[in-house]
């Protein structure tokens, strides 16, 4: 009881505390008042025995002494009355003590709940707006890896093209060398054949009718290859299919027909430097 009373001193309000020391110093005080009066009281009663007068006027008196007797009877039972009290305020302090600490807890609680709710809340939105960030990513990464394979095709397919290329390209360089190798050589046997039927022609016949002046062209470099159509320009291009090179630029320009020499159908021709 005494652990009790303490534990619901230290909950209770400096006022309260103070009142109730007031009231049990006031019980006190009212008791010491009490035993004090009585004493005198008791010594009076014994001079009355061997003292006429004062017994005689204690008749008179009776009245008056039950006064205080009715009025001690009537202190004591407000004192009962106001330990009762007291105890029934103890109680109902106690009361709304564990009242108010029970709501505190549940309050804090609460807010406690109410926090914890809140950064779920906030954490789960951004965990969300993370997933949905990772997620754009992996779609951006997607389709840059789509665009790196069809670039990687792409590179493959110009680098297999520049490769055909590089091959045509060698493979008509190679064929324009051997046209004008064998151009070349037609034109020094052409040369050779109209040599010889110049010797051949300047030595028949046995009048003057048939002599005719024979020039011999100069040799190496110094012969000028003119064109077999027009005979003004130098001859520079070759007339394919059949390789002869007998015609200028300005009249292979023109896309001939036929060769001058052999008079085959051509398709097409090649410049030479």
């Amino acid at each position: 009881m005494a652990i009790e009373s303490q534990h619901l001193n230290q909950n209770l309000p400096p006022q309260l505390i103070m009142n109730r020391y007031f009231m049990k110093t006031n019980e006190g005080m009212y008791k010491d008042n009490l035993m004090d009066s009585c004493v005198p009281l008791q010594q009076a009663s014994f001079a009355k025995l061997f003292d006429p007068i004062l017994a005689s006027n204690s008749i008179d008196d009776m009245g008056m002494r039950r006064r205080p007797k009715d009025s001690f009877i009537n202190n004591a039972f407000g004192s009962s009355m106001d330990h009762i009290q007291l105890h029934q305020l103890d109680g109902f302090i106690a009361q709304h003590a564990e009242k108010v600490r029970f709501e505190v807890e549940e309050q804090r609680e609460n807010q406690w709940r109410t926090l914890i709710t809140l950064i779920q809340e906030r954490v789960l939105k951004q965990l969300k707006a993370k997933d949905e960030e990772i997620q754009r990513m992996g779609k951006i990464n997607w389709v840059l890896q789509q665009r790196v394979k069809c670039l990687c095709v792409e590179s493959q397919r110009w680098r297999d093209l520049a490769r055909t290329n590089e091959a045509a390209a060698n493979s008509l360089r190679t064929d324009l060398e051997r046209v004008l190798a064998h151009a070349g050589e037609e034109l020094r046997r052409g040369m050779s054949a109209a040599a010889d039927d110049g010797g051949e022609s300047s030595c028949c016949g046995s009048s003057d009718e048939g002599w005719r002046e024979v020039v011999v062209p100069p040799s190496g470099a110094a012969v000028m290859r003119k064109c077999k159509k027009c005979g003004e320009g130098e001859a520079s291009v070759v007339l394919l299919p059949c390789r002869h090179l007998c015609v200028c630029r300005i009249c292979g320009s023109a896309m001939v027909g036929t060769c001058p020499v052999c008079h085959f159908i051509t398709n097409a021709s090649v410049h030479v430097n």
